[in-house]
């Protein structure tokens, strides 16, 4: 029985067994290399996932490499500007409850000096009744 090889319900002599193995030895071989030079995508061969890590090959830079790096250092410069953007949006928030602190003073100034002058009309007419009542108490005790 150890002669005798079987593949896909067909019969294999001993020299075909040897070649197709060659053959799958050549193409790991090739696999392996490709993966090392990080020139394979799939990570796994065969459905057996590899063990080596992902090297990136050697290259020069492209015109994408170019459009990703200016994306990139954008979006950094945008995460950096979220300190200005917080500092502005503070600062507006502050303007507004000052403003708000402001018309509420001006609105207090304004009920005060009603106010002032509420008593000093109020006053004004207690003195002058106060006039005319003394007035004429004065004027009707010294009737001849």
């Amino acid at each position: 029985m150890s002669s005798y090889y079987s593949l896909n319900d067909q019969d294999l002599g001993e020299s075909a067994v040897e070649r197709m193995a060659d053959k799958e030895s050549s193409l790991m071989g090739r696999i392996e290399a490709f993966r090392k030079q990080g020139r394979l995508l799939d990570a796994s061969v065969n459905g057996v996932d590899s063990k080596l890590p992902f090297v990136e090959p050697k290259r020069n830079p492209d015109p994408w490499d170019h459009i990703v790096y200016t994306i990139t250092t954008r979006v950094r410069g945008r995460r950096n500007n979220g300190r200005h953007i917080s500092s502005q949006i503070a600062s507006k928030i502050q303007a507004y409850w000052d403003g708000y602190a402001a018309r509420k003073d001006k609105a207090r100034l304004q009920e005060e000096k009603r106010l002032r002058a509420l008593a000093k009309s109020t006053i004004k007419m207690v003195t002058s009744e106060w006039k005319k009542a003394v007035f004429v108490s004065l004027t009707s005790s010294y009737s001849p």
